[in-house]
């Protein structure tokens, strides 16, 4: 068989699927003109679908040795390179590709994939768009695009994409689950569910999209059958952590903490949230007397907050202990922890230590139960003259030491489930309409400037409000903190200050259900919503418990 004869052997069999006798066949052709780059080429996509990469781009780059304008090998090495995450090499091969062949359209897509990866989503949609000019039937490009929109936050315009796809391919489980995930956002319970058990329907094993479903079932309180959904998708993909991180969560929520800490800690940091990596072995319980240990935050303010009731226990079983936490919160720490080291910065500290342990880590160290939470409250403590700073600004706007009244109708909006636990500030004023109460404003950020359009008087210290330390001092000196789910309700709560926390249908886990009491912090009351997205009703009862405490003072 000559060697034209053995190439057009090598395609029938990769045709059929049987990569190994295909590759061989490519290997036979090279032996009989090892200047062929086409077969090279062939070769190099035999290798990479059966993942040896090494061997696969010594063959592309063969084929681009002996034809320097082989825009498909180009195309196909730039694939390559992202799938080892080489994003400069393959970003430089995708634009060779498309400067030989300007209407190349793959090679525009793959190139959009690496601007996605990059977080460079402007430059993602222009060269998607482009890719659409080049070949508007292509589904593919509609369902990037799409992806690209969501995460722009543009959903109409996203949606507009995925139906595009899906009229372009009616059996597209990907898009299903991309438009799922986009109703899910928009609260379209209903049709998010349709999307997701369409997309497993078309794909059995899906482990995303049982993953998704169980989400989606979470937010309305579907607890048996989302666990049922986060163990399929486990059972399907043993290594997606991302279920099992839900299937923590879940089990957390319903205050089932022995099956819920293991499963939390593991999946947590397999996803790992982003912050520093200390070099230190992590801390499993093993003795510390006479070792140094580091305990460092690794998620958001409320989460270290939280987490930081612990600190205390462990530093009585180490050498020595240093605590590192988010800047905004170190100056608190200083005064709460007085005989422990908090490091100052935003950097890790450098110094070496025999132990690390990130604080979530710590419930399932400790073997934390519902009934079993540390307490010690209050174990975080404004300093005394920020204190005193704050009682003395107060009193001179309350000369007749009124009831005053801490609130927040808005927590981090770049939250994933912000759109949930938000409130919108209008519905406050149904609360500062109240007489013979002062009302101060805790809410910080974009959302602090939506006081200036309300009609009744509620002092707001925004620009004071620097660091948590002001914070704690300013609620020091209130007799109530009514808040939606935030870092400032555990902050009051880790305070002891008497708070009522608002929150919606489906709570974070940590406030479990069908309590309006918190195991975490005893002066803390729940204000749960009765039915999804009503927070008119939670505050009205919120409103009447307030008429209900100033008639006793």
């Amino acid at each position: 068989m000559n060697n034209k004869m053995q190439v057009k052997h090598g395609l029938n069999l990769a045709a059929k699927g049987e990569w190994q006798q295909a590759a061989a066949a490519f290997r036979r052709a090279l032996e009989q003109d090892p200047a062929d780059p086409e077969t090279y080429n062939y070769l190099g996509d035999i290798q990479l679908r059966e993942k040896l990469y090494k061997e696969a781009e010594d063959s592309f780059r063969q084929a681009i040795g002996l034809n320097p304008e082989y825009v498909e090998a180009y195309n196909n090495l730039g694939v390559l390179l992202l799938q080892l995450n080489r994003l400069e090499e393959a970003r430089e091969c995708l634009l060779a590709a498309v400067r030989r062949r300007s209407g190349y359209a793959a090679a525009y897509i793959n190139l959009g994939l690496i601007y996605v990866r990059e977080q460079n989503l402007e430059e993602a949609e222009n060269v998607f768009r482009r890719a659409i000019e080049l070949n508007p039937e292509n589904p593919e490009v509609y369902n990037n695009l799409g992806l690209v929109f969501k995460s722009k936050n543009r959903f109409e315009e996203a949606k507009a994409c995925f139906g595009r796809a899906i009229q372009l391919k009616a059996n597209y489980p990907e898009v299903y689950n991309n438009l799922g995930l986009i109703f899910k956002d928009s609260g379209q319970v209903e049709e998010a569910g349709a999307c997701f058990c369409r997309a497993i329907q078309l794909r059995p094993a899906y482990p995303e999209a049982y993953n998704n479903l169980g989400v989606l079932l979470m937010s309305i309180n579907n607890l048996d059958k989302a666990e049922t959904c986060f163990q399929r998708a486990i059972q399907q993909n043993p290594a997606f952590f991302e279920a099992e991180f839900s299937l923590a969560v879940l089990y957390l929520l319903r205050g089932e903490y022995e099956k819920g800490w293991e499963k939390y800690d593991k999946s947590r940091v397999v996803i790992n949230y982003g912050a520093d990596q200390p070099q230190a072995p992590a801390w499993q319980g093993e003795d510390l007397r006479g070792r140094r240990i580091l305990l460092y935050y690794e998620q958001g303010f409320g989460d270290t907050l939280q987490f930081a009731r612990y600190a205390q226990t462990v530093a009585d079983q180490a050498g020595e202990l240093v605590l590192w936490v988010q800047q905004p919160l170190q100056r608190l720490f200083i005064s709460s922890f007085p005989f422990l080291k908090v490091h100052r910065g935003e950097n890790m500290p450098a110094e070496s230590f025999d132990f690390a342990c990130p604080l979530p880590s710590l419930p399932r160290i400790f073997n934390t139960t519902t009934a079993e939470i540390p307490q010690g409250i209050p174990y975080i403590k404004p300093s005394a003259d920020i204190t005193l700073k704050w009682h003395q600004i107060l009193s001179q706007g309350d000369k007749r030491k009124r009831y005053r009244v801490g609130a927040v109708w808005a927590g981090n909006p770049r939250h994933h489930n912000d759109r949930n636990r938000s409130i919108p500030f209008d519905l406050f004023n149904n609360l500062f309409c109240l007489t013979n109460v002062i009302w101060v404003s805790l809410q910080t950020g974009s959302r602090a400037r939506e006081l200036e359009k309300s009609p009744y008087t509620v002092f707001s210290y925004t620009e004071e409000l620097v660091d948590f330390a002001e914070t704690a001092g300013l609620i020091a000196n209130l007799d109530l903190v009514i808040t939606v789910d935030s870092a400032v309700a555990h902050l009051a709560g880790a305070m002891g200050k008497r708070t009522w926390l608002l929150l919606p249908f489906a709570p974070d886990w940590r406030w479990q259900l069908e309590r309006s009491d918190s195991p975490w912090y005893p002066t803390v009351q729940l204000f749960r919503q009765s039915k999804i997205g009503d927070w008119q009703e939670v505050l009205g009862r919120v409103k009447e418990n307030l008429k209900r405490a100033l008639d006793k003072r």
